[in-house]
C-alpha cells in the first residue's frame, strides 16, 4: 500500500485522517482546522449526517483536501436522527424500531440482522451521492464498525473500493505516481476524541474502528 502512495516499500508512514466530517458544523470546522494546521492530512465524510451538505461544499471549495467516504450504518446518540440514503423499504434490515439508523451501542444486533444486499445498496448510495456531487474520494472506511463488523462486509467494502477506485479515475499522488484503484481502499483507522484517526500504512490489511462509539 505504501508504494501506491508514492513511498518506498520499507517506508513507515503515518496517516492522520479525521473521521466524522459532515456530522456537525463544529466538527467540519475542526476537521478543516486540523488539516490546515498540519495535524491531519485527510478526512472521511459521513453522507447521512446533518452537516454533510456543508462538508461537501467545503470539499468543492477546497479540492486540496483528500477525503474518503465514512460508510455509515449507525448513529452516535439518541439526539441524532440519521436515516439511510436509501428508502426504508429498500433497506429494512438496517433500521431500528423507530425507522432510522440504529445506535452504535446496538451494533451487535444490527450485524445479526443486516442483510448483505441491503448493506451493499446503502453503501453504494452513500458513495454515489458523493460522486454525483462531482467529488472524488480517495478511500473508504467505516463509522464505528471495526473491520466492517463482519467478514462479508469487509469483503464487500474491499470490492467497492476496487470498483469505485477505477470508476473515479483517481489521479496522481503527492509524489507524482499514479494512485490507481488501490488508493480507494478502506483505511486502517482508530477514532480519537478529537475526531481524528491515525493509521500506519504498512500493508493492504484493513480495519476501522471508532473508539468513542464502541465504548458508548
Amino acid at each position: 500500500m505504501v508504494e501506491s502512495l508514492g513511498f518506498s516499500p520499507d517506508a513507515r508512514v503515518l496517516i492522520v485522517n479525521c473521521d466524522d466530517f459532515g456530522m456537525s458544523p463544529s466538527i467540519n470546522a475542526g476537521v478543516v482546522r486540523a488539516i490546515d494546521g498540519g495535524i491531519a492530512s485527510s478526512c472521511s465524510l459521513m453522507v447521512p449526517c446533518d452537516a454533510a451538505a456543508d462538508a461537501m461544499q467545503i470539499l468543492h471549495e477546497r479540492p486540496d483536501i483528500p477525503f474518503g467516504v465514512h460508510l455509515t450504518l449507525v448513529r452516535d446518540s439518541v439526539k441524532q436522527r440519521w436515516s439511510p440514503i436509501c428508502s426504508g423499504e429498500e433497506v429494512p434490515s438496517l433500521l431500528d424500531g423507530s425507522g432510522v439508523l440504529p445506535l452504535a451501542r446496538d451494533i451487535p444486533a444490527l450485524l445479526a440482522q443486516a442483510r448483505l444486499e441491503e448493506i451493499e445498496r446503502e453503501f453504494r448510495a452513500q458513495i454515489e451521492v458523493v460522486l454525483r456531487a462531482g467529488l472524488k474520494p480517495t478511500h473508504l472506511d467505516w463509522h464505528c464498525l471495526a473491520d466492517g463488523g463482519r467478514g462479508d462486509v469487509m469483503e464487500l467494502t474491499l470490492g467497492l473500493a476496487l470498483e469505485y477506485g477505477s470508476r473515479c479515475g483517481l489521479g496522481e499522488t503527492r509524489h507524482g505516481r499514479s494512485s490507481g484503484a488501490a488508493a480507494l481502499m478502506p483505511s486502517i483507522t482508530t477514532h480519537s476524541t478529537a475526531s481524528a484517526s491515525s493509521s500506519t500504512a504498512s500493508s493492504t490489511a484493513t480495519s476501522s474502528s471508532c473508539a468513542r462509539c464502541l465504548s458508548a
